[in-house]
């Protein structure tokens, strides 16, 4: 077997519009020949396989491609590339996305001078074929910033919880996996585990990754009771990740993951719920959210109830056009955030 450098990842499903300029963006890395591409397909119907077959034929040494026996999701994807790697490193890319024709070389010799466990960089989007600034380096300029990054230092790094565009050393995670039976923001818990196992953390300051979102992928297409559930659970797990870790900052770390949840995961498909047409999806979005915040902690809501404020304001807007029903469960909903607020925090 070959030795390589770095094992990349990409899990494969109806991309045929898609796979070809991501495959080629790897193959012209600078350091391909020390590159290991598995391309794991879901069980495509469309060309993707065919496709990617054709670009596995002509460099036989360093692409395979791997089928899945069942659809089983992005997650089962990931972990079964993750059990056939063979590289010091893992990187992850979606089949959908592009890679600066540097990226694995320069991520690759910053793990090497920093000995890092963990290499991370900024990203862009992808749209209508020109590249544009992502909102989260916009927000937090730090994560631009080249040097070593620390999770309790720059608590900042746990927005950016995407697996993609990261170099992993292999070792660091050799024991871990995605959840499988999570299909909404399932890579956060993976990437945020990392973090924090993670001894050494490098941050470059060059784009290393081109986002593409879409309209079919599923953080697009997932139902807003489907979306809500997984973010709820997602945050649960993440809190259980920083529980079980030695570290000193353990409640400063919830509270920020916390925020960027509710701003990002939370308050994302109660949007989508209150703008479709779906009277049962979103009266069942309400009130899975109506639940979440009986159950959620009053420290959290006395803290962030500036974020809390500015949803129930988005909320208020739309209010007069709602059904009496939609009515009902936001003035539930209201309530239960009042009723927290005025409770004494507890930690």
């Amino acid at each position: 077997m070959k030795d390589y450098q770095i094992t990349v990842i990409v899990p494969m499903y109806n991309v045929e519009l898609y796979i070809e300029e991501t495959i080629d963006s790897i193959i012209a890395q600078t350091m391909f020949d020390e590159v290991e591409l598995l391309i794991v397909d879901d069980c495509s119907t469309d060309a993707s396989w065919e496709l990617a077959e054709r670009k596995r034929k002509r460099f036989p040494s360093n692409i395979r491609l791997i089928r899945q026996p069942e659809n089983a999701g992005v997650s089962a994807s990931r972990n079964l590339g993750l059990r056939h790697a063979n590289g010091e490193y893992v990187f992850f890319a979606d089949s959908d996305d592009v890679l600066p024709h540097d990226a694995l070389e320069n991520l690759y010799n910053a793990a090497s001078k920093a000995e890092a466990d963990l290499v991370t960089a900024p990203f862009d989007h992808l749209v209508d074929g020109a590249f544009k600034e992502a909102g989260l380096t916009r927000v937090f300029p730090e994560l631009k910033r080249e040097g070593y990054i620390n999770i309790q230092e720059n608590p900042s790094i746990m927005y950016s919880i995407f697996c993609w565009g990261k170099l992993y050393r292999k070792s660091l995670i050799k024991e871990m996996s995605f959840h499988e039976d999570i299909s909404f923001g399932e890579d956060q818990i993976f990437t945020i585990s990392a973090m924090l196992r993670a001894e050494n953390i490098f941050n470059l300051s060059d784009i290393t990754y081109h986002y593409r979102g879409r309209l079919g992928s599923i953080t697009k297409s997932a139902s807003s009771i489907e979306a809500l559930e997984s973010s709820i659970r997602v945050g649960r797990l993440v809190e259980e990740c920083i529980d079980a870790t030695s570290l000193i900052q353990k409640e400063m770390l919830k509270g920020y993951y916390f925020r960027s949840c509710l701003l990002r995961d939370i308050w994302g498909p109660i949007r989508v719920a209150l703008n479709k047409a779906d009277m049962a999806e979103r009266h069942q979005t309400l009130s899975l959210l109506n639940g979440w915040i009986t159950d959620l902690s009053s420290r959290y809501i006395r803290e962030y109830i500036s974020d809390f404020n500015e949803i129930l304001k988005n909320i208020g807007e739309l209010f007069p056009v709602m059904d009496t029903k939609t009515q009902q469960l936001l003035i539930s909903i209201l309530k239960a955030i009042k009723t927290k607020y005025g409770q004494q925090a507890v930690n």
